[in-house]
């Protein structure tokens, strides 16, 4: 999934009652401009995680090995989030690059 395709996919959903991004929209409705662009802008990068996430595990299939390296490349993935985030830094696009498995 692309950035744009993201993008698209989270104005989409903010249009549909029942969604997460319907339900962030609607809580954040009130909120500063700002706040809610980085709102979205975590919810479109999760998407992309998310997409990335699901084709790799698609790719890792049954494979044990390969599920392993899955597991360690998401752990580090979320370690670096835990470690590195903080209210003014976005998520790298690359943050959950696993083209090496």
């Amino acid at each position: 999934m692309t950035r744009e395709e993201a993008i698209k996919e989270f104005e989409e959903q903010k249009q549909i009652p029942g969604t997460p991004a319907h339900s962030m929209c609607h809580m954040l409705k009130t909120a500063h401009p700002i706040t809610q662009q980085k709102f979205e802008e975590k919810a479109i990068n999760m998407l992309i995680m998310g997409s990335k996430f699901a084709s790799e595990m698609t790719k890792a299939g049954n494979d044990p090995e390969k599920r392993a390296k899955l597991v360690v490349a998401i752990q580090e993935a979320s370690s670096g989030i835990i470690k590195n985030q903080s209210d003014d830094d976005d998520l790298p696009e690359d943050l959950f690059n696993a083209k090496d498995l």
